[in-house]
């Protein structure tokens, strides 16, 4: 272990963590040539790649590649941080790769020679840096935050196998990766062609052998969430609602599936000492293991237990929770929202633009009979606001509809505070070709107001991008992706509770009508692997109404448009705001507050954190 980069320090030792022992055996025997691990943070992964690359350095001098998800930062660190450590470190390294910063050494940060072979590491990213030399053994690190093709050259995986054809039987691969959703994970294919290993380990109690699991599973373990009983259960404290129900994560013990007993984890050292790895798809030649977080010596049960209790009800936390922490895919909940529950949702704001505002922007989605206006409020950490939801109907090509639409954009709206707001940023849906002409006279003379035309791009690398140069009309156009928008956008829509990203949603004089919320379920995810990648679409199957959609999107991107900065200092500007409101006057009664709608949190199964001490 390294001391500069790891809690422990000194020479490797596996005691820990036994369930590495037999992955590093099978990387470094000869039995299988192809191999997969699937695990979460902190469960000794890197340490599998760095083990594997003293071994080849020392024991079988050949060239070797390492893949990092991008050059800057994950190669360079990988290799400064990790590699260059444990060359220093080790007697039996230090001696074979000399130092980049030697004068003959040859070596550079990113490209090590040794007696018999090399050492190349390089970015999924970079189609150079996987299209040359011979190599004989592939070590892949995070799959899952790969780039989709290497530049224009294609998947990098499949240009990395190109490099081994010479090596033939004696060619390796090793791949590392926490995973991510559930049908666009790369670890996930790979995973699905192994023998997958599951570690088993016996219970303390009455000797039952079983993976531990967050979730009972259905048949065989897999790598997707059970869903049958939580396994970590922990002590509560009951309420009538689920919000009021008192949480001791610290208590978190493990439930044997076989004879319920809880299992301290203390006992969890002996537990791990003797597992075993067992096969669950035998016919594969490739090897397969699954690490999960509940094995983890440096997780502990009680911190997993925290962390799912504040990220289980905010979908972005949770994704991360599952991937990171539990090395779980994550199982994208349908798209499908039911517009009763949204429009429950709606409040009083008591004013036009109500308080925790602090910028406006605006979309404008140009259909063939009118246009659809939306004026949103952005708040910190993008909690946002309908402020106004205007249909003008009219045909596009003609002025009318277009000079009602510039009444909204230069309109002086109310905030709370009373100070008068104006729309800082507007995109304009420059659709199929039909009505661009129309939105290019109307964006073309407003630009420097920050009303600009936009472009779907489906499958654009970057969610927003501007061309550098105005284009024939005189128009600089936004490239978006919508697909990565909508993303957000469908996460954003679960959150029960006001904060970051959440929607708040005005009464129905702003316009929001059971009408809009219906238009929230009108498209479905959908997911192709092509080209050996995954591509994400959104389709309307019921070809429905989905203006909601399209104008959160365009109100995001209008957003996104001013930058980063700008989105950072939300929080800043509602505070600034907010300040500026009069003091209440001591003769008068205050307002009431604007009402919010109790959020109702989703019941979920009996027993989910276990039957004890409820």
């Amino acid at each position: 272990m390294l001391g500069e980069s790891s809690a422990q320090s000194g020479p490797w030792q596996t005691g820990r963590a036994p369930y590495l022992r037999e992955i590093l055996d099978t990387v470094s025997g000869r039995e299988h040539q192809d191999i997969t691990v699937v695990k979460c943070s902190q469960s000794g992964g890197s340490e599998v790649l760095l083990n594997a690359i003293g071994y080849y350095i020392d024991q079988e001098p050949s060239p070797i590649l390492v893949i990092q998800p991008n050059v800057k930062p994950a190669a360079e660190d990988f290799s400064k941080d990790r590699i260059a450590p444990m060359v220093r470190l080790s007697p039996r390294l230090r001696g074979k790769v000399k130092d980049p910063r030697a004068r003959d050494s040859g070596n550079t940060i990113l490209h090590k020679v040794f007696p018999g072979g090399h050492l190349t590491i390089v970015g999924a990213n970079s189609p150079a840096g996987l299209a040359s030399r011979p190599i004989r053994a592939v070590l892949a690190d995070e799959l899952d935050r790969w780039t989709d093709s290497a530049g224009t050259e294609g998947d990098p995986l499949t240009l990395a196998d190109a490099r081994q054809i010479t090596f033939r039987h004696r060619a390796k691969k090793v791949k590392v990766s926490s995973p991510g959703n559930e049908g666009e994970s790369r670890i996930e294919k790979e995973w699905a062609a192994s023998d997958q290993r599951h570690y088993y380990v016996p219970c303390p109690h009455c000797g039952h052998e079983q993976p531990l699991e967050w979730k009972d599973s259905e048949g065989k373990p897999d790598i997707r969430p059970g869903r049958g009983r939580y396994r970590l259960v922990w002590e509560r404290t009951p309420g009538e609602r689920e919000e009021d129900i008192v949480h001791r994560p610290e208590t978190a013990k493990y439930q044997c599936r076989s004879c319920e007993g809880l299992i301290d984890e203390t006992q969890k050292p002996a537990m791990l000492a003797a597992g075993r790895w067992v096969k669950h798809n035998p016919s594969s030649a490739r090897a397969g293991f699954f690490i999960s977080g509940l094995l983890s010596p440096w997780l502990r049960w009680a911190k997993i237990a925290a962390d799912w209790l504040r990220a289980k009800d905010d979908d972005e936390l949770r994704k991360g929770f599952f991937n990171t922490k539990l090395g779980l895919l994550y199982v994208q909940a349908g798209e499908t929202l039911d517009p009763t529950k949204l429009s429950s949702r709606r409040e009083s704001y008591g004013a036009e633009v109500p308080m925790g505002v602090g910028l406006l922007t605006a979309g404008i989605d140009v259909q063939d009979d009118r246009l659809e206006v939306e004026v949103r409020g952005w708040g910190k950490d993008e909690e946002s606001w309908l402020v106004r939801l205007e249909r003008i109907l009219g045909d596009p090509e003609g002025a009318d509809v277009w000079e009602r639409a510039e009444a909204l954009l230069v309109k002086e709206w109310t905030h709370a505070s009373g100070i008068p707001m104006r729309i800082r940023a507007c995109m304009v849906d420059s659709g199929d070709g039909e009505k661009t002409d129309a939105v290019y006279r109307f964006v073309k003379p407003r630009q420097l107001r920050g009303v600009y035309a936009y472009k779907g791009v489906a499958h654009a690398k970057a969610p927003i991008s501007r061309a550098s140069k105005a284009n024939r009309d005189g128009v600089k156009v936004f490239s978006v992706n919508p697909n990565a928008f909508k993303d957000v956008l469908f996460a954003r829509l679960k959150r029960l509770l006001p904060g970051p990203g959440y929607l708040h949603f005005g009464p129905e004089e702003t316009g929001a009508d059971e009408n809009y919320f219906t238009q929230f379920g009108a498209e479905k995810r959908v997911v192709e692997w092509k080209a050996n990648r995954p591509v994400v679409s959104y389709r309307n199957p019921g070809k429905k109404r989905n203006e909601a959609i399209d104008l959160y999107v365009l109100s995001l991107a209008a957003l996104r448009s001013m930058g980063m900065h700008v989105a950072k200092g939300l929080g800043a500007a509602a505070e600034k705001l907010a300040a500026s409101a009069p003091a209440p006057d001591a003769a008068a009664p205050s307002p009431a507050p604007a009402t919010l709608p109790r959020p109702v949190a989703p019941r979920r199964a009996g027993g989910w954190v276990g039957g004890w001490k409820r």
